[in-house]
């Protein structure tokens, strides 16, 4: 199965699998394609983040979906593996819960990106849609218009071979 992907900056790129393969192992193919480090991947479909073990069969992915890469940023070295030598205890206490803080908004700050960029395409898909009924009903209604003319033709020159 042919699977589509799309990076933040907005590069679509597809990758061959089996219904077998799990999430991880198309992630080891990404890296090779993009370039991207397989722990700093994180694949979305449909708003969700694939875990690594779940199998391509699972996720139900069609040829017309896509899925999202998101590499996400280099992990910094942990504050409590290199204390500061003049910290005392209470200070690193303190530091620790903002680094968490700022990890949560950097994480808010992504979501509304990658769930923003389907939802445009979904609009656009359904605009596309529309048009294309738009036109199929135009169609079929001149196609009606003619079948009737045609038809008129045909009595008319029947009345006339009467006379």
């Amino acid at each position: 199965m042919k699977l589509q992907f799309k990076t933040l900056s907005r590069a679509v790129f597809s990758v061959e699998a089996e219904p077998s393969e799990k999430v991880i192992d198309l992630k080891k193919k990404i890296a090779d394609i993009q370039g991207f480090d397989v722990e700093r991947q994180n694949l979305i479909f449909k708003g969700k983040i694939l875990s690594d073990e779940t199998t391509v069969e699972e996720c139900h992915f069609s040829e017309k979906d896509f899925i999202v890469v998101m590499e996400m940023k280099k992990k910094k070295a942990p504050a409590a593996a290199a204390p500061k030598p003049s910290a005392s205890a209470s200070e690193q206490k303190k530091e620790e819960p903002k680094a968490e803080e700022k990890k949560a908004e950097e994480k808010k700050a992504e979501e509304p990106k990658v769930e923003e960029k389907p939802k445009e395409e979904e609009k656009k898909e359904e605009k596309k849609k529309k048009k294309l009924l738009v036109h199929q009903h135009q169609l079929l209604l001149k196609l009606l218009l003619l079948n009737q003319l045609l038809l008129m033709k045909v009595i008319t020159g029947k009345l006339l071979a009467l006379f």
